[in-house]
């Protein structure tokens, strides 16, 4: 039985109560009392605990009239509720009934040298159970919008904002200052959109960078290499549904294998390995993440138990590992969970001047709109 908590701060100080507070010392700041709801939805009651808080919120106040809570994170349904949306987008097109190729074999051979049937002779690994949740069936009066899927076709809806969630904007002021900076560098030249890389030749593999938001996270894992000089040895399995919310809606899947799964899926074990991600923050769902030299090809799914005896048609997707020299760096978190999570955040209004952070505003505000969030 699951019970929500939240935390209700009697009386309610005004904002420029607030202000002036945190002008005066500690010590001499108003004593507030705070309640803990204890509601379980089985019984249908709630249960107060009334306790003394000595300090009050501690809050940030930018230059201006901006406030923002940094300690603002997404409550637990929400995020649950995020995950039933984002799953449903996808929930009609399989993913992962193809085996995945054995990291060894691109140490083996030069990219641009992969063939299909290279390929599909070192399929390797651990196939997806397809389990996704679903959501039910939106309002009828969202207009359908044709997505394109690893190659595939297929109707989504167009999902309103949870009236029942947090859909409250922590915008700033507009005429308030900068208080978090980009951190990330990102050159449009150098970036591959999906759609442009669906027109490569099943036998065609290429060496990309994409800036991408990730909308499924699965692993990372341990794998039992089955062949090549290493087989016997567990490694590391990161598998992400990524989509760069072009027009189109496409979607592909990204495999990670060895210390890249690891470091990007943040559980390291040796810091001094730590060189495949900008600070070995794990990636979740939700992120914009800019990954540099993953490769991408198309391979060969297995048929389907409803379609035997029918060859599946090549699908587009990524690979990175170490010995491809594989990079991420996370530069936008839309779904926080924790406090520290807004390092992840940058400022968006940056976005008028930096074209590099235009197109991650962009990625973020077309998950959020899907997801039924505020992007800021």
């Amino acid at each position: 039985m699951s019970t929500t908590h939240y935390k209700v701060f009697l009386p309610a100080p005004t904002y420029a109560e607030i202000r002036a507070e945190l002008q005066t010392p500690q010590s001499s700041r108003v004593k507030r009392q705070w309640e803990v709801l204890e509601y379980s939805s089985a019984k249908s009651v709630s249960n107060p605990i009334s306790r003394t808080d000595t300090e009050i919120v501690d809050a940030q106040i930018t230059t201006g009239d901006a406030f923002q809570s940094r300690e603002w994170v997404l409550p637990p349904g929400t995020l649950e509720a995020v995950g039933s949306r984002i799953s449903d987008l996808y929930k009609n097109v399989i993913f992962g009934d193809d085996d995945e190729e054995d990291d060894e074999f691109i140490r083996s051979r030069q990219f641009e040298d992969f063939t299909t049937s290279a390929f599909e002779s070192r399929l390797q690994g651990v196939r997806d159970d397809g389990s996704l949740i679903s959501w039910p069936p939106s309002d009828p009066q969202h207009k359908p919008y044709e997505s394109q899927a690893l190659g595939s076709k297929y109707t989504s809806r167009n999902f309103s904002k949870f009236e029942t969630q947090e859909t409250q904007s922590f915008d700033h002021a507009s005429t308030s200052s900068i208080a978090a900076f980009p951190t990330f560098t990102i050159n449009l030249n150098a970036i591959s959109t999906i759609s442009s890389l669906a027109i490569l030749r099943p036998t065609e593999s290429k060496k990309v960078n994409l800036l991408v938001v990730v909308m499924e996270v699965e692993g990372p894992e341990s794998i039992r290499i089955k062949k090549g000089k290493d087989a016997g040895k567990e490694i590391g399995l990161l598998k992400l549904i990524v989509s760069d919310g072009d027009d189109e809606g496409s979607f592909c899947k990204i495999t990670a294998w060895r210390e890249t799964a690891d470091d990007w899926g943040g559980v390291m074990p040796d810091p001094s390995l730590r060189r495949t991600s900008s600070d070995n923050e794990a990636i979740n769902r939700g992120d914009v993440v800019y990954f540099e030299n993953i490769l991408a090809n198309f391979t060969q799914p297995l048929p389907s138990s409803s379609a035997v005896g029918k060859r599946a048609d090549p699908v587009l997707s990524f690979t990175a590992s170490p010995h491809l020299q594989s990079r991420c760096t996370i530069c936008y978190r839309t779904l926080p969970i924790i406090a520290s999570d807004h390092r992840y955040r940058p400022d968006l209004r940056l976005a008028a001047s930096d074209p590099g952070v235009k197109r991650v505003a962009k990625i973020a505000s077309w998950f959020s709109n899907i997801a039924g969030i505020d992007a800021s």
